[in-house]
């Protein structure tokens, strides 16, 4: 048996001298530890995303008018135990405690992953991420300093999402269907899981460019004219839809009639395209109801979790088998 230098990459080699031989259990235990600490990381980066898109669609951005503190109280309780927290700075200071709690999970997560060994990728996307959480946290301050500009909003919407996709890449990074050996295959279906990879990373660019699209409507005066298509990213927002429609059908045919692809990669594109049809129902309710906050706010997290889905289609893509020699 060859047990790999890489202990993030543990795996039963089954074509191993004696066959298959299963890793040290304290290993193994340790590695689903360290997996379901970062599903947890997911979990809470999905709901602050949650919490922030309450925040501007109920334009409670600025209920909180200092930074870092909450009416001049550092410490995260005090206003709670003041009887400040109520109405839309419940919504802006809950938001702010929330994210406090995720910038404490990704330290958990880097503290985990640097005292087990791991990849030189899952080392580095922890690092990344941790980095991302102290950014994301400046451009949260900077929102209301500098009394939400147009700009720093847009920027702090979408670093939100891409942190998002961070956390389900070092997530997949650590599970066990990563752990899998590749499966080699014939030369026609290398070309054909080739192809699945480039739909999947076009599908990955389309929804953030439809991310962002929708991040310039909700940060400027757009968001006011969404009913009237009255401004010109609201129409760019709304046509663009057609692209991500396009890219996603691309993917949906390749995945549906490859031999290359297993069924965790088709139920995850299919999930996706699933995900874009509520998507397109919630846009349209955003029209009619004149963006009620309750409907931009499922917007909001339909798109998070569009794009997250996106992402972890690409990751299960780029394990399709390599050519066998």
């Amino acid at each position: 048996m060859t047990v790999p230098s890489d202990s993030s990459s543990i795996r039963l080699e089954a074509n191993a001298p004696g066959g298959a031989a299963a890793a040290p259990a304290a290993a193994v235990g340790a590695g689903r530890g360290l997996h379901h600490l970062a599903c947890w990381h997911v979990l809470a980066t999905f709901c602050l995303i949650a919490f922030g898109a309450s925040v501007t669609s109920n334009d409670a951005g600025l209920a909180v008018p200092d930074w870092p503190a909450t009416y001049g109280h550092l410490n995260p309780l005090a206003p709670y135990l003041r009887g400040l927290v109520s109405g839309l700075i419940a919504l802006e200071h809950n938001h702010r405690v929330f994210a406090m709690g995720v910038g404490l999970l990704t330290i958990a997560l880097l503290i985990a992953v640097v005292r087990q060994p791991a990849t030189p990728t899952v080392r580095r996307l922890a690092w990344v991420l941790l980095v991302g959480v102290c950014v994301q946290g400046g451009f949260g301050g900077l929102t209301v300093l500098f009394q939400l500009p147009a700009a720093v909003s847009i920027l702090h919407g979408m670093v939100a999402q891409l942190f998002f996709c961070g956390s389900i890449a070092i997530t997949y990074l650590l599970s066990a269907e990563w752990r899998e050996r590749q499966v080699a295959c014939s030369r026609a279906l290398t070309h054909e899981a080739a192809a699945i990879r480039a739909a999947s990373r076009g599908f990955v660019v389309a929804c953030v460019v439809q991310l962002f699209l929708g991040a310039l409507v909700r940060h400027t005066v757009a968001k006011s004219r969404v009913p009237t298509f009255g401004d010109l990213p609201v129409v760019l927002h709304m046509l663009f839809a057609l692209f991500v429609l396009l890219a996603l059908g691309y993917l949906v045919a390749r995945v549906t009639v490859s031999a290359a692809v297993d069924a965790r990669l088709r139920r995850t594109v299919l999930f996706a395209g699933a995900a874009v049809m509520v998507q397109l129902l919630l846009g349209l309710l955003a029209v009619a109801t004149r963006t009620d906050p309750l409907v931009t706010v499922l917007h909001v997290i339909t798109g998070a979790a569009i794009l997250g889905t996106a992402a972890l289609a690409a990751l299960r893509a780029d394990r399709l088998g390599e050519r066998a020699p």
